[in-house]
C-alpha cells in the first residue's frame, strides 16, 4: 500500500505578473511534476490576453468577483463558485468585468512551464500591487511567454 503524503496548503511565493498577484499554493515540485495550484488576484478591468499552451490543462475556480472568459469561439460569464475547464491547446483569455478585484484559484496540469513562466516574468511581490503596465513590461511578458511554450495571440472577437 502506498503511504499518502499529507501537507497543509500555505501560500508560498508571490509574484506580480503585469497587474495580477499570483500566489503559489502547491508547486510542481511538491506534486512531483503533476500540477501547479495557484491563486491569482486580478484588478477590476484587467485580465490575461488571448493565448494557448499545448499540453497544459487549466481548471479555474472563481473565488471572488465576476469574469468574462473567452474560449475559442465561446464567451463565458463566470462568478463566485463557477468553474471554467480549459483544455490543453485551447485559445483562451479572461477579463475581470467586476468593479472590484477578483480572485481565481487555478490548477495547471502538468504546470511546470506555467510555474517557470511566472517565476521568470513576475516580480517578487513585496507590497502594494502596481495597477498599470508599461509597454516594456508587456513586451517582456510576450517574449517570456514564447520561451515557455505559451503562444500569445491577437484579441478574440466577442
Amino acid at each position: 500500500m502506498t503511504e499518502m503524503r499529507q501537507s497543509s496548503i500555505q501560500a508560498s511565493e508571490q509574484f506580480q505578473v503585469i497587474s495580477d498577484l499570483v500566489t503559489f499554493l502547491i508547486t510542481v515540485e511538491q506534486t512531483t511534476g503533476g500540477f501547479l495550484l495557484y491563486s491569482s488576484v486580478t484588478p477590476a478591468g484587467a485580465g490575461v490576453p488571448p493565448h494557448r499552451h499545448a499540453g497544459i490543462r487549466e481548471i479555474v475556480l472563481v473565488v471572488a468577483g465576476e469574469y468574462t472568459f473567452f474560449r475559442e469561439e465561446t464567451i463565458l460569464h463566470a462568478s463566485v463558485g463557477d468553474i471554467v475547464d480549459i483544455s490543453a491547446g485551447e485559445v483562451h483569455s479572461f477579463t475581470n468585468t467586476g468593479h472590484v478585484p477578483g480572485r481565481l484559484l487555478v490548477i495547471a496540469a502538468p504546470g511546470r512551464c506555467i510555474e517557470e513562466f511566472f517565476r521568470d516574468v513576475g516580480v517578487v511581490h513585496t507590497g502594494d500591487l502596481e495597477t498599470t503596465s508599461s509597454q516594456d513590461e508587456i513586451a517582456r511578458f510576450v517574449e517570456h511567454a514564447a520561451r515557455h511554450g505559451i503562444e500569445m495571440l491577437p484579441a478574440l472577437n466577442g
